[in-house]
């Protein structure tokens, strides 16, 4: 099973197994590292207003599937487990 690690104390740093990974968009790695931390499936909603309050709500739920798609093509398939309504993370993260 692969493991990923997220390394928050200095600049913030992701790993999957042995392999570091650039996430470039700082509001990308805030939802990884807010998923990671909930440990809990999130509404898209709530994600979307959190992350993107200044956008209107068709904004900020499309800024959200590209943040979603760019962690989706970085950590790989299985990490995110994800629906109409909610994402979280599928695997374990430390």
């Amino acid at each position: 099973m692969s493991k990923l690690n997220l390394f928050l104390l200095g600049p913030p740093r992701v790993q999957v197994d042995q392999r570091y990974l650039e996430i470039t968009r700082r509001k990308t790695l805030a939802l990884l590292v807010y998923l990671a931390g909930s440990g809990e499936r999130q509404q898209r909603e709530t994600l979307a207003t959190l992350l993107w309050p200044g956008l209107d709500q068709r904004q900020a739920r499309a800024a959200l599937r590209r943040g979603l798609s760019e962690l989706n093509k970085r950590l790989g398939k299985g990490w995110l487990a994800a629906d109409r309504e909610s994402v979280g993370l599928g695997q374990e993260a430390d």
